[in-house]
């Protein structure tokens, strides 16, 4: 098939037809359950990379799941290089990513409404729909 046959245009799919007829193939396991196995195993961390866990991690084993090295890595990557990124990472791993509350009293709404937006983001489009709707009453 050349370049020009993917360019012309498909007739559109029936109803209740799939694209893919066969489908994904049974048994094959789905890409986060291969992440989590890979997580999970246990390893030989190679002599350079155990040697600096080490030094700052004194009561290291020298066996260690493929997780726990990377999330060491991580935290030495935060430490030494300043990278907010990685420290960002490790917290949100450790902890689940900070929310931030709103509470507001409703106009017609009895009682107070409280909820949580995980961004400053969030948060600045939620009191923007709190004022619109307000200016509503």
């Amino acid at each position: 098939m050349s370049k020009a046959d993917n360019l012309k245009p498909r007739p559109p799919w029936k109803p209740g037809e799939s694209g893919n007829p066969e489908g994904y193939p049974k048994g094959v396991p789905h890409r986060s359950t291969v992440a989590r196995k890979v997580l999970e195993m246990n390893m030989n961390p190679p002599e350079k990379i155990l040697k600096t866990l080490h030094d700052l991690y004194p009561a290291l084993e020298k066996k260690l799941k493929v997780e726990e090295i990377i999330t060491m890595i991580q935290g030495l990557k935060a430490m030494t290089e300043k990278d907010t990124q990685a420290y960002k990472a490790l917290m949100d791993s450790a902890y689940g990513q900070p929310t931030q509350d709103i509470t507001s009293k409703g106009s017609q709404i009895q009682g107070d409404i409280q909820i949580n937006v995980r961004t400053p983001e969030q948060a600045s489009e939620l009191e923007q729909f709190i004022e619109y709707v307000r200016q509503l009453n």
